[in-house]
This record gives structure tokens, C-alpha cells and sequence, in this order.
């Protein structure tokens, strides 16, 4: 979906993972939530949040790089207290993560432990000033599992719950972006991530800047 405040064409196109085989079917949820495209996709960067909210430790493994209409990155997860999860073990999942736009966020996580692959879509469509239709989407491959009908089976089954996950940790975030206020220059606090850096980034999805400055025409 493209769309642009003086008509204008698409200037860029977002570009999909390369195919894979051993992807099973894509579990999708579709749901409308209390938050900002720009708000939504600064959670990729704000690896101070993780911990507090989503008891995750998050190391960055690849600074946030800004290319154009992307930004890439990647991070190694690991639990922060609570049971023990098999998910995260001594081989501690890798996570990199894609974000094009303020529209789309592409997320392929590694889990040794169990052998799996998962790719991950979050689409972000505005609604209004206030709201946003998120779209999960997740598919998952069991590479390491070299029973073939079992993997089969389970990248069919699995989808399901992680979507479900998916949906269950996004609630999280939910209160903070009902409740928080856009602050053009933030005090950042250890941890925060290059918000800075992102922001500056974000402006050219704008046709005009609330500043009076006006950055290049990309729209999300």
C-alpha cells in the first residue's frame, strides 16, 4: 500500500526475503491498536525497553545501519530471570531485524537450541492520528530437525503459538504508547539505543516536518 499527502508515485518498493524452502504456512493476526508507525517501529532500537517490559536481555550484535527508506540491525536475545526456557539457552537466539519505511519491520530469528528459523512481518498501516492496524505475521522452518515429515509438521504447528506470543508481548507495549508523549529531543537514558540516529532517519517519511523543515519526500 502506498499513499502520499500530494499524490505523489512510489519512490521506493519494499523488498521481500529471499525465498526459502522449508517455510511452513504464514499465521497471520490482524488487530488495531492505540499508537504511531514511528512509535511503533522505535521499539526495534529501544533495546533499553526489553528488559523492564519484555524481560529480555538484548545484545547488539550489528549496529542499527540507515540505507535509504532501511534500517538493519541485529541482536543476540537472552531471558532476564523466570523459569528457564529451553528458547534460550548457552546458544542464545540471533535476531536481525529489517525495518522499511515506517510501514514494515521483518524480524529472522536463529534458535539453535531447537533447530528452528522464524521470519517474523509486522505491517503498520495508519488508521488516524491515533491508531494503527497492525498486522503479525510469523512462519517458521526446522532446518535442524532431520526428520522431514516431523519438520514439516512442526513448521505447520508452531506458527500458530508464536503468533499468538507475538500478540501477547506486543500487549505489553500497549499502556506506554497509549499513554506517552512525542518529545522532539528526549532525555535518553543509558540503554535507550540510537534514537537520535532513528529519528533523524524517520523525517523523510514526512511530507512536511512539524519544524518547518522538510525532509526528502518518502513516504511510508
Amino acid at each position: 500500500m502506498w499513499w502520499h499527502a500530494r499524490g505523489e508515485p512510489p519512490s521506493w518498493e519494499v523488498t521481500a526475503p529471499p525465498a526459502a524452502e522449508g517455510f511452513g504456512p504464514v499465521r497471520c493476526v490482524v488487530r488495531t491498536i492505540v499508537a504511531h508507525p514511528q512509535g511503533f517501529m522505535e521499539n526495534v532500537i529501544d533495546t533499553g525497553h526489553f528488559t523492564p517490559i519484555h524481560r529480555l536481555g538484548v545484545r547488539m550484535v550489528e549496529e542499527p545501519r540507515f540505507d535509504g527508506p532501511r534500517m538493519t540491525s541485529a541482536y543476540r536475545l537472552t531471558r532476564v530471570g523466570g523459569k528457564k526456557n529451553p528458547l534460550f539457552s548457552s546458544s542464545a537466539p540471533v535476531m536481525r531485524a529489517t525495518v522499511q519505511g515506517l510501514g514494515v519491520f521483518i524480524a529472522e530469528t536463529t534458535v539453535p537450541a531447537v533447530g528452528m528459523e522464524m521470519r517474523a512481518w509486522f505491517c503498520v498501516v495508519p488508521l488516524d492520528p491515533v491508531r494503527i492496524e497492525l498486522r503479525p505475521a510469523v512462519a517458521v522452518r526446522f532446518a535442524g530437525v532431520r526428520h522431514r515429515g516431523t519438520a514439516r509438521a512442526l513448521a505447520a504447528l508452531v506458527p500458530g503459538p508464536l503468533a499468538w506470543f507475538s500478540t501477547f508481548e506486543t500487549n505489553r507495549d500497549l499502556p506506554i504508547w497509549a499513554h506517552n508523549t512525542y518529545l522532539e529531543h528526549p532525555r535518553l537514558a543509558q540503554g535507550d539505543g540510537p534514537i537520535t540516529k532513528y529519528r533523524r532517519w524517520a523525517r523523510q517519511f514526512y511530507s512536511d516536518w512539524p519544524s518547518g523543515r522538510q525532509p526528502a519526500r518518502r513516504p511510508a
